[in-house]
């Protein structure tokens, strides 16, 4: 099993995060993907939304 790089596991989270909460997405209208999500979850109606975890 290759050894893990403590920097290279973080570069990676690092741009995880960023690829699914900051980029302009073209097929969003140009908006990061969260804003997306929270605006879904704000235009339905309590009885709609997931369980709590």
């Amino acid at each position: 099993m290759p050894a893990r790089s403590p920097r290279l596991e973080l570069g990676t989270l690092s741009w995880v995060h960023w690829f699914n909460t900051t980029r302009l997405h073209s097929a969003l209208d140009h908006r990061p993907p969260i804003e997306v999500e929270q605006e879904y979850y704000r235009s339905i109606t309590a009885e709609q939304q997931p369980l709590p975890a």
